[in-house]
């Protein structure tokens, strides 16, 4: 459980949950750190340096994201993109649905 949380001694009396788009990965830390651009996680407390990768079709564009968001129809994201951002289509091909 202390993995899960992370101590402020300057203002707080006990520790706190990282939040979402945050983990801490080791015991006595003093602050969160963000998930990469590209991965993400939704969950308060993640005491793993490993954040869930964006699917293919979807993105995080910042650090420090709890959720990964889908691309628009006529764009695509994958691992060639780092998730990072949603590339349009080139001439000669499609995506008709979002999230590709």
């Amino acid at each position: 459980l202390l993995h899960e949380l992370f101590n402020n001694a300057t203002t707080q009396t006990d520790c706190q949950q990282c939040g979402p788009g945050q983990f801490s990965n080791s015991s006595g830390a003093s602050f969160c750190m963000n998930c990469s651009a590209g991965s993400a996680t939704p969950a308060f407390g993640t005491n793993t340096s490993t954040c869930n990768q964006c699917n293919a079709g979807y993105v995080a564009t910042q650090p420090g994201t709890s959720q990964c968001l889908e691309c628009d129809a006529g764009q695509y994201s994958n691992a060639s993109t780092g998730h990072t951002e949603c590339v349009i289509c080139p001439p000669g091909f499609y995506s008709a649905a979002p999230a590709a």
